[in-house]
């Protein structure tokens, strides 16, 4: 990434989370961290850049293919009621712990989770912190 878009990506990540720090909302992002980024300490901004995640299309192709094998598969082998378990054989297919967890926040949000897994979205939830039902 070019020096000067990577000085602006961490002077517009620092505003925003300044701003959640104001209203309370940061979920614990150190003062010392929003100050290094508005500032833009490059070591700092790296940081962050690799913290932010990243799911590539291939990532998204490789586990929505999942899902769908896996919906299939469902009507013959009956409902997977834990995530745990749901989460394991995302691992065993190769999908990190990360991706199946974005993945799944998103299509929480989005309302496009299948019907049989309606028993696990409260544990899913509580295993995304930053997912909040109240704003679906």
């Amino acid at each position: 990434m070019q020096k000067e878009l990577k000085q602006m990506f961490g002077k517009i990540l620092g505003e925003i989370y300044r701003t959640q720090a104001m209203m309370d909302l940061n979920d614990g992002v150190p003062m010392a961290t929003i100050h290094g980024l508005l500032s833009g300490m490059e070591n700092v901004i790296d940081e962050q850049l690799e913290h932010t995640g990243w799911v590539s299309a291939e990532e998204v192709k490789t586990i929505t293919k999942f899902f769908a094998e896996l919906d299939k598969n469902l009507a013959t082998s009956g409902p997977i009621t834990k995530v745990a378990d749901l989460e394991a054989m995302a691992l065993a297919a190769g999908i990190s712990h990360d991706c199946f967890y974005k993945f799944i926040t998103y299509h929480l949000y989005n309302h496009t989770l299948p019907e049989s897994w309606s028993k696990m979205t409260g544990e899913i939830a509580e295993k995304r912190p930053n997912y909040r039902p109240e704003e679906n």
